[in-house]
Parts: C-alpha cells; structure tokens; sequence
C-alpha cells in the first residue's frame, strides 16, 4: 500500500481520532461487519492513527443518504464534538458503495458535509483522501460506478421476479 500524504495540520490543537464506517446491505452479511472491522483496523493502523471508533449501519439500503442512515448521523455528530474540540477526524472507508450508492450526488454531499469539519476520508479500494482534486474526482468516478451496479441489480431482480411470475412461481 501506498501511504496517502497527510493535509491535515502536522498536531491538531485538540484530539485526533479515526472512525471507521462499516455498511452492510443485509443482516446476513455479519461475517462482512467482521471484514470490514478488520480491514479498517489495520488501514488505521498503517496510516498510524489511533485505534479507530467504529460507526456501523447493518442492514442499510446503500441509496439511503448517508444524513439519514444511523450510524451516519452519529458520524456527523462525533465529527462536529472532535472539530468544535480543535481536533482532527480521519474516516475510513473500506469501499465507495458502503459510503453511498443511490446516487453520485448524495454521496458527495456525505463528503462535502464532512468536509466542513475538516474531516479527512479515505476510501480504502481507491486509496485517496478526498480533499485532494484527484482524491475527489477519483471518488466521483468510483461512486457512478457504485450507483450502477446498484442500478443492474435492481434490474436482474426485476427480471427474475417476471420470470417467476410468468412461470406461475409467485
């Protein structure tokens, strides 16, 4: 892995913490909540941050916005505590699509929120910060994609559910 280069301030004047946030689609994907522990863990631990707070929304829609998922606005909240503090937030993402999947733009304005408190983020798949113009447009790029997968899946269970139904099945 490459180290991404650090914006933040060299000492912050309050605390310095890291938060990782986990989503899952589904309540059977606990063995993803324990991968996404995992990877975030050892991600804060590269990039020689503190033992990360973990923020986690099982079973969350990834189209639902970010603002409004639980653990999202418990994020935002601790965000707001650190940055009124002085301090400095670093979140980590394991992907793009637990962030956010409906669309391009709601998941920039989960970053752009959390801009404002000076918050860094990194997207562990794409290894960026996301205050840095190319951080940033790679970010966009990987979230169209994240919003079209969503799209085709939504698509093969609408063909499915047609099929059955065709077929008498439903």
């Amino acid at each position: 892995m490459n180290p991404i280069p650090s914006l933040s301030p060299a000492s912050p004047a309050g605390p310095s913490i890291a938060i990782g946030y986990i989503r899952v689609s589904t309540g059977r994907q606990g063995l993803s909540i324990e991968a996404q522990t995992s990877q975030l863990a050892r991600a804060a631990e590269y990039e020689d941050l503190p033992a990360p707070e973990f923020f986690v929304d099982p079973a969350t829609c990834g189209d639902l916005v970010f603002a409004k998922r639980p653990a999202g606005q418990r994020l935002i909240q601790r965000a707001r505590e650190i940055f009124a503090q002085g301090g400095a937030v670093t979140v980590l993402v394991t992907k793009v699509d637990r962030f956010g999947r409906g669309t391009v733009s709601s998941t920039e304005e989960a970053v752009r929120t959390l801009h404002k408190f000076g918050v860094r983020i990194i997207f562990l798949d794409l290894r960026v910060d996301t205050r840095t113009p190319m951080g940033k447009a790679f970010m966009q790029i990987a979230a169209v994609f994240a919003e079209l997968d969503l799209a085709r899946i939504r698509e093969r269970v609408t063909d499915a559910m047609a099929e059955k139904r065709s077929q008498r099945q439903l």
